[in-house]
């Protein structure tokens, strides 16, 4: 350790100072601090969730956990819920959570300030094994112990929409036929869209009606849709899906045009 002047030293005056070091207990030091070390969350049968509590101690520590998500099968879509609090024990500071896959891909990257309400979020897994990875955000400085819980829980999505080739391209948009019966979708993950076609009889001026709602129920997903025919027309959306049902609807206007082309619309929904 050094103690030193710090610039200007032709102004300097005598100048005292008190310090003071030692050393304090810490639940683990150095333990889990690289993905070589990474600790197994703990799973609970009864949940169906791996759950951890811990800290960040000291300059530095980062904390890495390995998901064992090889050995889990599903179904359907193999979706992560993860979620994230700091109990308020450190308001202000600012965490980074990063979920990564056997192979390094990140598939999440979130700062989560201290004293926030919980951080949830559903991720689609990657193959393989994954790793969660806690540690302070770019620039925060660590100056106590700053606690977290953290729980994972494997959920088995069914998206039919989702199966080969998907909907998620515009190339792979799914048809729609004019008229009042609804199509029940879903969005299945963080970052999921689906994309829906409509064919346009152009022979005489039409009014297109769009309408999306949660049947009465709130969401995790905040809603968007976009019309678009060469380029996007218009776009309607909720900005908070979880503070009550979503209900959207919008009218377009579609001038009569060269009746032997059909004019195809496309749009999608995503959160």
């Amino acid at each position: 350790m050094l103690i030193e002047d710090f610039g200007r030293n032709d102004a300097d005056e005598s100048s005292t100072y008190r310090i003071s070091a030692g050393s304090v207990p810490v639940g683990e030091a150095n333990g889990n601090d690289s993905q070589e070390q990474a600790s197994s969350l703990p799973y609970q049968a009864a949940e169906q969730t791996y759950l951890e509590s811990g800290a960040l101690e000291y300059s530095g520590d980062q904390d890495w956990y390995h998901l064992p998500l090889s050995g889990v099968t599903t179904s359907g879509l193999k979706v992560l819920d993860i979620r994230f609090d700091d109990t308020g024990a450190n308001p202000d500071f600012r965490y980074q959570i990063s979920l990564t896959d056997a192979a390094g891909n990140v598939l999440l990257s979130h700062d989560y300030l201290g004293g926030s309400t919980a951080y949830q979020t559903e991720i689609l897994a990657g193959d393989g094994d994954h790793y969660l990875l806690i540690q302070p955000a770019e620039g925060q400085l660590l100056t106590a112990s700053a606690p977290y819980t953290l729980s994972v829980r494997v959920l088995d999505v069914d998206d039919p929409a989702e199966a080969a080739p998907g909907n998620d391209d515009i190339n792979t948009a799914e048809a729609l036929s004019p008229g009042p019966a609804w199509t029940s979708a879903k969005i299945a993950f963080r970052g999921d869209h689906d994309w829906y076609s409509l064919a346009t009889d152009t022979a005489v001026n039409r009014v297109m009606e769009v309408f999306l709602d949660t049947d009465g129920q709130m969401s995790l997903a905040d809603y968007a849709v976009s019309i678009m025919l060469d380029d996007q027309l218009h776009k309607i959306y909720d900005s908070n899906g979880s503070d009550g049902p979503t209900e959207l609807k919008t009218s377009l206007y579609l001038p009569a045009a060269n009746p032997s082309a059909p004019a195809t619309y496309r749009g999608f929904g995503a959160f």
